[in-house]
C-alpha cells in the first residue's frame, strides 16, 4: 500500500516496530485441538461438553482458511448447536463439517481412519456416516432441501426427517 501511495510511508515505519511471523493454523496442526478445547471451555458455560473423536479428526483435517478466528467461531457455533454432551461434526458449520466426506470421497483420505474415528463416543457409525452424507448434500445444495434430496436420491420427506434428527440448518 505504501508503494501504491494509499498508505503513508512515515506512518508505516512508526507502527512497524516489531514483525511477528506466525504461520497459518493449517500449518500448525498440533495447535488446533488445544485451541478448540480452550474455546470450548470458555464458551460452554455450565454445560458439560466434549468433542467426539470424529469431530477431532474433522477439525484437524480442515484447512481453516480463516485461521484461529474461524476456529473460535466454529467452536462457539458448535456449542450453541450441540444437542448432546458430545459435539459432533454436524454441530459445526457446513463447510467445516463436510470436510471428512469430501476428503475421503476425493481419494485424499483414509477410509479406515474415517471408520475408526467415525462414530463419536458410544455413537453409531452408520448414523454418523448418514449425517456426514446429509451434511455434504446440504452443503452442495447450499442448504436447499429439494436440491439436496435430488443429490441423495431420496424424497424431500425422507431428507427432512434426517435434517430434523440431526438438527441441521436448511434454507426453505
Amino acid at each position: 500500500m505504501v508503494k501504491e501511495k494509499s498508505f503513508r510511508e512515515d506512518l508505516y515505519y512508526r507502527i512497524n516496530v516489531v514483525q511477528i511471523q506466525l504461520p497459518p493454523l493449517r500449518e500448525r496442526l498440533a495447535d488446533i485441538l488445544p485451541l478448540a478445547e480452550h474455546f470450548l471451555a470458555r464458551n460452554r458455560k455450565e454445560r458439560v461438553l466434549y468433542f467426539a473423536s470424529a469431530t477431532k479428526t474433522m477439525m484437524q483435517g480442515y484447512g481453516w482458511p480463516g485461521n484461529v478466528r474461524e476456529l473460535e467461531n466454529a467452536v462457539i457455533r458448535a456449542v450453541v448447536c450441540a444437542a448432546s454432551e458430545a459435539i459432533e461434526p454436524g454441530d459445526f458449520p457446513l463447510e467445516v463439517a463436510s470436510q471428512d466426506v469430501r476428503t475421503v470421497a476425493s481419494g485424499g483420505g483414509d477410509w479406515w481412519e474415517l471408520i475408526r474415528g467415525g462414530a463419536g463416543e458410544g455413537g453409531d457409525l452408520l448414523a454418523e456416516g448418514e449425517k456426514l452424507l446429509v451434511v455434504r448434500a446440504l452443503r452442495e445444495a447450499e442448504g436447499n432441501v429439494k436440491r439436496a434430496a435430488e443429490i441423495l436420491g431420496v424424497t424431500r420427506a425422507a431428507l427432512r426427517t434426517r435434517v430434523s434428527r440431526y438438527a441441521l440448518p436448511v434454507n426453505d
